[in-house]
């Protein structure tokens, strides 16, 4: 038999060796068993998954607000804009859309980026003074595909290709969330100069999905299927894997639901940062520290708040139905956060190979060279196991948003676990600890590694749907046995 040529060949392969009812890989286990002995290195430290949770309600990052006078601080309405930035719509194909890595020499920012810092800054007190700062190195932002016909891997490090025509017919709404924060000018010399004031931006892109329904489902006058229930996806890093994202859309879209794809993570979530760990002073740099994790995660957060809240005032029906969230890689990471924020928006949570504590992830993953996001640089000399379990000890006592404590605002929602116990994208013993947080709900577990559980997914899709109908209530009793007279 010839091997494969294509990548949905290869795709499918994986899938079938992964979910096999039968041979060396076995179905997944949805026992609440305790976790089996890591397959990591035994020196790779795990924070404690019994730890008190921690408040955070007052952890949440502060953004800049137009609406906000200088010495006033009460807030001014003002049309699509949330307490922490503005839905800006793009007349775009979401099919269209790729993403493009930020490199060393920053970009002039073209048409559609001053469209969107001129939306976010429009009716802000002196808004001639203000100055916009777009994203910096290794940032991910989307662009519209010069090869419409032939989407060709040309962002730089051949992941990220945006969504693709397997999701179904294109979006109906394309938008950016964009929220900004004050950087005072400064000198040559860090001094405050001048009076402009620099708002560095950040964007995160979405498409809303209309459902399609089946022959089954109910319509409208027009013949539009009406929406049974709407889930947000919040993807991989860099938009991946599309191959599993696309068709899982029309999936769920055939199934009644409308669909709001996050497109990738905020711009600024993979932007390089260099953060110092002084051994001499542990708590002060986790305190430098925390401020990135809360930052990014936040971030997501905030966006797909705005982006409900702007799908809601588009399509009103949607805010009367329930609400669903899926997380894959890094959205299951930044899941809990989302959640956390609005937890009676969801009545169903489904996380596919996440993990708590962010900063460990980045530590220990085996893509952190080829994301190269945040990168810890050890002064004083060189870390000890000692050093890196009291480091991340102190830093969770700040990072209050990150998974390892947000995770207590999924406990009173259905949730599903998907886990790979060979994962070392986002190490399975951090998944371990993530399940633990959340109070051990029903996982399926795969003896696989996290590109096979991510890619191999469309095997699962008549499972996860039935997961999603039965958590949601739209799966209808059994019909009791007729009794004999």
């Amino acid at each position: 038999m010839k091997p494969p040529t294509n990548l949905r060949s290869i795709i499918a392969s994986l899938a079938a060796l992964l979910f096999a009812p039968t041979g060396v890989l076995a179905q997944p286990s949805t026992a609440a068993t305790t976790p089996a002995a890591p397959s990591l290195r035994a020196v790779e430290y795990v924070p404690d998954s019994s730890a008190a949770f921690l408040p955070f309600d007052d952890a949440w990052p502060r953004r800049w607000n137009r609406e906000i006078a200088p010495g006033v601080g009460e807030l001014r309405s003002a049309d699509r804009f949330t307490a922490q930035g503005v839905v800006h719509p793009l007349d775009v194909k979401v099919s269209r859309l790729g993403t493009r890595r930020v490199g060393r020499l920053t970009p002039m920012p073209d048409a559609g980026d001053l469209a969107a810092f001129r939306e976010l800054a429009d009716g802000a007190p002196n808004v001639d003074a203000l100055v916009p700062q777009f994203e910096n190195l290794n940032s991910i932002v989307f662009q519209l595909d010069p090869t419409p016909k032939a989407r060709a891997f040309s962002n730089g490090f051949g992941v990220g290709i945006g969504p693709g025509t397997a999701a179904g017919p294109d979006a109906s709404l394309v938008f950016q969330f964009v929220s900004g924060q004050l950087v005072a000018p400064t000198d040559a010399n860090s001094k405050p100069a001048g009076n402009a004031r620099t708002i560095q931006l950040q964007r995160t892109w979405f498409a809303y999905y209309e459902p399609l329904g089946d022959e089954h489902t109910p319509r409208d006058a027009r013949g539009n299927a009406l929406t049974k229930a709407a889930v947000l996806i919040m993807p991989g890093m860099f938009g991946t894997p599309e191959t599993s994202i696309d068709p899982l859309t029309l999936r769920l879209r055939k199934n009644g639901f409308g669909v709001l794809r996050m497109l990738s993570q905020p711009s600024r979530f993979t932007e390089h940062s260099e953060i110092e760990i002084d051994l001499r002073s542990l708590d002060v740099s986790a305190a430098r520290m925390a401020l990135v994790v809360n930052d990014r995660v936040g971030e997501c957060a905030y966006a797909a708040d705005a982006a409900w809240d702007y799908v809601h005032s588009k399509r009103p029906a949607v805010a009367a139905v329930p609400h669903a969230i899926l997380g894959i890689s890094g959205g299951a990471i930044t899941l809990p956060p989302v959640v956390a924020l609005r937890p009676s928006r969801y009545s169903a949570c489904v996380l596919i190979g996440g993990g708590a504590d962010f900063w460990l992830i980045n530590e220990q993953s085996n893509y952190k060279s080829m994301i190269d996001a945040v990168r810890s640089v050890w002064v004083g000399g060189l870390p000890t196991a000692g050093s890196i379990a009291e480091f991340d000890s102190e830093l969770l006592l700040r990072a209050r948003i990150d998974a390892f404590h947000t995770a207590a605002a999924l406990k009173p929602t259905k949730v599903l676990v998907l886990h790979a116990t060979a994962d070392r994208a986002v190490p399975s013993p951090l998944g371990d600890v993530l399940w633990e947080r959340l109070g051990r709900p029903e996982r399926w577990t795969y003896p696989a590694n996290h590109e096979m559980l991510c890619l191999g997914l469309p095997a699962e899709f008549d499972k996860l749907l039935v997961w999603l109908d039965d958590s949601m209530g739209f799966t209808k009793p059994a019909p009791e046995p007729a009794h004999p007279k």
